[in-house]
């Protein structure tokens, strides 16, 4: 993900049309990832944050009740198989999560 191609896990949930990452902007929250997990919007030079106000990722999908807030942003993704991109692509930039890692819900 990103202009620098970075490798992250992504959890694939059919029931859901939105693309929520953890990203580096999670801080203060003991459930955010890793910084090695983590998607590093600083060194992104196509990471684009699209709106100021952070939302609440539960009101906008209504299963996620523990990831709390986030940005909605948009940058490059990449997926290896099949070789494809897409650029601008909107996703949601975890900003504090609450309750369990992202991983786990």
């Amino acid at each position: 993900m990103g202009s620098d191609h970075q490798g992250i896990e992504v959890i694939f949930d059919t029931a859901e049309d939105g693309l929520v990452v953890e990203t580096d902007l999670c801080v203060n929250s003991e459930h955010c990832a890793q910084d090695a997990a983590a998607f590093h919007t600083a060194t992104s030079s196509s990471y684009n944050q699209v709106e100021e106000e952070k939302i609440s990722i539960a009101e906008e999908f209504g299963l996620y009740d523990d990831v709390t807030m986030a940005y909605k942003a948009e940058d490059t993704v990449w997926a290896t198989y099949p070789s494809i991109s897409a650029t601008s692509f909107p996703f949601y930039a975890i900003t504090q999560m609450e309750g369990e890692e992202l991983s786990q819900i």
